[in-house]
């Protein structure tokens, strides 16, 4: 893998130092080391001019040469920062960052497990130290120690150079820590060498060396929490997807700004499982559907977020073609479930959010027609995605919003109705809005003005989505008029 191409400048300094120290003079054995080392140098240097002349293949390209034409200096000072940057990361501050692995846990029981495991880890890793140095007899040795913290910041030194010459950035954040991965070996080294340096005994090396490595074992796990969260966090949101949009016609766009999910997605990620819960039996390009994140990066190889502009995109395997007027605009909040918007969605509703501009542009893309209503809704793949429970609040709540979509007031109440029965209640005020809608239709304006003032008004999302369901409604009596505008003028509609 690209990732381990720097290690291979590794082989002739491990190569040097394991020939015989009964080799004549240094430059015989630099020549024996050369000679040595010479398959694996033919095999670098013709991948090396491989990889620079077909760059145009590759999704990272060798940027770093480029930028050196055009600006030295600049590339010098960036490179130098970048060099420093993932130094510090790699040496220091990813052994700093395992001392935090707390703060990132949320449940008591996670809390638990997480240290009766890392005592478990330190006191079986202390064991096997200790039975080891009584079986070893050999002095500390600080010079070596120095010798050996050197080699590991040469290892981690030349395991950079891919990231380096591609200007990515080596740090601790998602995505950037995958280029740690062949970091670690010089890091490792460094810092046991380190603990050899610094501790002349052995019992206190031993314990040192323990507590690293019980409270990496400790950030192993963290991860594996953190995954899993983001995991069930993107099941439930294709779960929701499918509730609320059993079917999308072919060449559909499902388009947001952003999503709350913490780690490990992409529109790119997102739209493999897209296409594999509506296209199931898919096997060539083009693919039917595309996930795009209109906040990040995915839009430099978009159009304009305008009507009417072809959408023809590859990435990676993947080759789509449609139009921004083939849309559907989804919105997801940190809490509460998936929302489906109508092109009529009042734009205001996102003042409040970062990428409101973004919001302003794409809602009136939404074009509800692709969804196709009249099916059953597909399943998840449960060989990748497991059991789905339909026994959530979010689950009602979408099969309402399908029905108001279809005008089926009655269905709308009856879902409603059921969640109910089940205890369930929404998290996001702005997901009564349905029922609202529904009554107001049915011209149960006495319910629908009860509905409403008992509604929270915790957001602008469903401040401006009450404002929008009451604009326009007519034939009140006098009673209920003036309950009306007495609602209209609290919540402050325009």
């Amino acid at each position: 893998m690209e990732l381990y191409y720097g290690l291979e400048f590794v082989r002739p300094v491990l190569i040097y130092f394991a020939l015989s120290s009964d080799e004549s003079g240094i430059k015989p054995r630099l020549f024996k080391t050369f000679k040595i080392w010479l398959p694996y140098v033919l095999v670098i240097i013709g991948f090396t001019l491989f990889r620079i002349l077909n760059k145009q293949d590759y999704a990272y390209p060798v940027a770093f040469f480029d930028h050196l034409k055009n600006s030295p200096l600049s590339a010098i000072i960036d490179l130098v920062i970048r060099i420093i940057e993932a130094l510090s990361e790699s040496l220091i501050n990813v052994w700093i960052e395992i001392g935090l692995i707390f703060e990132n846990i949320s449940s008591p029981s996670d809390t638990i497990v997480l240290i009766g495991l890392i005592v478990l880890s330190f006191l079986i890793t202390l064991a096997l130290f200790l039975k080891l140095n009584k079986s070893e007899d050999t002095p500390p040795n600080q010079k070596k120690a120095l010798g050996m913290m050197a080699l590991g910041s040469y290892v981690v030194l030349v395991a950079i150079i891919p990231f380096m010459v591609g200007e990515l950035n080596v740090n601790l954040s998602f995505h950037g820590n995958r280029f740690l991965l062949p970091l670690g070996i010089g890091s490792s080294i460094a810092l046991v060498s380190f603990a050899e340096f610094m501790f002349i005994n052995k019992k206190a090396r031993s314990v040192f060396v323990a507590i690293i490595i019980a409270f990496s074992v400790g950030a192993n796990i963290v991860n594996g929490f953190a995954y899993k969260k983001a995991w069930d966090e993107q099941k439930d949101f294709f779960a929701q997807l499918t509730w609320r949009a059993p079917g999308i016609e072919p060449r559909t766009l499902v388009l947001t700004t952003t999503l709350p999910f913490e780690l490990y997605f992409s529109g790119p990620s997102l739209t493999a499982p897209l296409n594999m819960i509506y296209a199931p039996d898919l096997k060539d390009n083009p693919i039917p559907y595309q996930f795009l994140l209109a906040a990040t990066p995915q839009m430099e190889t978009m159009p304009d977020l305008i009507p009417n502009q072809s959408v023809d995109r590859s990435t990676r395997g993947f080759h789509f073609e449609g139009n921004t007027s083939d849309s559907v605009v989804i919105y997801l909040p940190q809490e509460g479930c998936l929302h489906v918007l109508a092109p009529d969605t009042d734009s205001k509703s996102f003042e409040e959010l970062r990428y409101a501009s973004i919001w302003n542009k794409i809602i009136p893309l939404s074009n509800l027609d692709l969804i196709k209503t009249n099916i059953n809704s597909p399943s998840l793949p449960s060989e990748y995605f497991g059991e789905v429970s339909l026994n959530n609040w979010c689950y009602y709540y979408q099969k309402a919003s399908l029905n108001e979509q279809i005008e089926d007031w009655g269905n709308v109440i009856h879902y409603f109705e059921l969640a109910r029965e089940k205890g369930f209640v929404p998290k996001d005020e702005s997901e009564w809005l349905p029922l609202v809608n529904a009554y107001i239709h049915l011209e149960d304006y006495d319910t629908a003005i009860e509905l409403s003032q008992n509604i929270n008004l915790d957001n602008l999302f469903t401040k401006q989505g009450l404002c929008s369901l009451w604009h326009g409604v007519q034939y009140l009596n006098e009673e209920q008029k003036a309950e009306k505008d007495n609602l209209i003028h609290l919540w402050e509609c325009d």
